[in-house]
């Protein structure tokens, strides 16, 4: 394998891994406010 193949599977690697830190960082704080507010009195 080349190092030009490498490097693109180095980056791929990358973006998956900034896209999953993306959708948990806005997930978290989105399902915690949801339970918060489930569990206030109506």
């Amino acid at each position: 394998m080349s190092q030009n193949e490498d490097a693109q599977k180095q980056e791929s690697g990358d973006a998956s891994a900034d896209a999953l830190a993306a959708v948990s960082i806005v997930l978290i704080p989105v399902v915690a406010v949801v339970f918060y507010l489930s569990g206030l009195p109506s």
